[in-house]
């Protein structure tokens, strides 16, 4: 539901309006030519005129490193779940990370659901705002370029001031009564529909396949030997994952104090493409080879997840390329393995 436009000279005590009361999380500058999304001390540190973070904002909702479980060992042993509930806005979040952490909505929500996850993902309000692709982006083929209904609060850029739009009860009330709302006219509408046109067109990874399409092409090509050519420049440096906003494999150990009194079951992000990831007892290694874990990660992007859940599990934010060393790109990738013979 449109609401209104915040002028952007209003910007700073709109983002104070909507977020109070929380722990505001939003884009800052760290040195120039590099954002990152951080705790912010104060709104005006806030950067919404970016293309791309290095890591997402999930890692405020599904941390790289938590602790699930606090234990006191002894005579009477006593075991503590640590849920992390701390109110939270996260500000600033393009509409491919908003599909992003909705589709971790579906998987860690899947059958028991992950409770500390959900911990972090509703106690947060989440403010979306609009933005322009560069070479890497590929959102517009894989459905994720426009985000309605993924977030609370979204903004977008029409020029002197925000378009605002409110698409939960949470948003609506964390927007309510401010006001320095401005009257949303046609020509503000125009403006953020040539915007939403031209991002589309800025795209240029592109897919030689309908995305609903990949499920089947790549079922096709499901053996290692296929990736090979793809596969011969990945240095297994597992950046792919550590960046990806749709990852969610972890690992699970246990950290014991020397006393032998206390300790803490914690989790940390793990990823397909390292070695060790297939690692099991007695050795062995069921993903040996570069080719089998780069076709894995694929086909779970693009066909194994997508056959479950109903869409890829791939945002199209081009993270994994330009963190990629060897300049491996997914769309490229694919376009290749597909368009060869079976």
């Amino acid at each position: 539901m449109t609401v209104g436009c915040v002028p952007k000279g209003r910007l700073t005590d709109f983002v104070c309006h909507i977020c109070r009361g929380r722990q505001l999380i939003g884009v800052r500058q760290k040195e120039p030519g590099f954002v990152e999304f951080a705790e912010l001390d104060s709104p005006d540190e806030l950067v919404l005129d970016y293309v791309s973070t290095p890591l997402p904002p999930k890692a405020f909702i599904y941390p790289p490193i938590e602790t699930l479980v606090r234990m006191r060992l002894g005579t009477a042993p006593q075991v503590e779940t640590v849920l992390d509930e701390t109110p939270r806005a996260i500000v600033g979040v393009h509409p491919c990370d908003l599909h992003a952490l909705a589709q971790l909505d579906v998987i860690l929500g899947d059958h028991y659901g992950d409770p500390h996850y959900f911990a972090r993902r509703q106690s947060a309000l989440l403010v979306g705002v609009d933005c322009l692709p560069d070479e890497h982006c590929f959102c517009g083929q894989v459905g994720t370029a426009r985000a309605e209904g993924k977030c609370d609060v979204f903004l977008t850029d029409v020029g002197l001031a925000y378009l605002v739009e409110c698409w939960s009860d949470e948003g609506r009330e964390a927007v309510e009564g401010f006001g320095g709302l401005e009257e949303v006219t046609p020509a503000v509408l125009e403006a953020a529909r040539a915007r939403m046109e031209r991002k589309l067109a800025g795209i240029e990874p592109r897919l030689s396949a309908p995305v609903e399409m990949l499920p089947m092409l790549l079922d096709g090509h499901q053996k290692a030997s296929e990736w090979e050519d793809v596969a011969a420049k990945c240095v297994s440096c597992g950046a792919c994952n550590l960046v990806c906003p749709t990852c969610n494999c972890f690992d699970v150990y246990d950290e014991v104090a020397l006393s032998l009194t206390e300790a803490e079951r914690k989790r940390r992000w793990d990823g397909c493409m390292l070695r060790e990831f297939t690692l099991v007892a007695g050795g062995e290694v069921f993903r040996e080879g570069k080719p089998d874990r780069l076709r894995h990660r694929m086909q779970r992007k693009y066909n194994y997840l997508y056959v479950r859940y109903g869409s890829p599990f791939c945002t199209g934010c081009g993270r994994c390329a330009r963190s990629c060393p060897a300049g491996i790109h997914p769309v490229s990738a694919v376009n290749q393995v597909t368009a060869s013979e079976s």
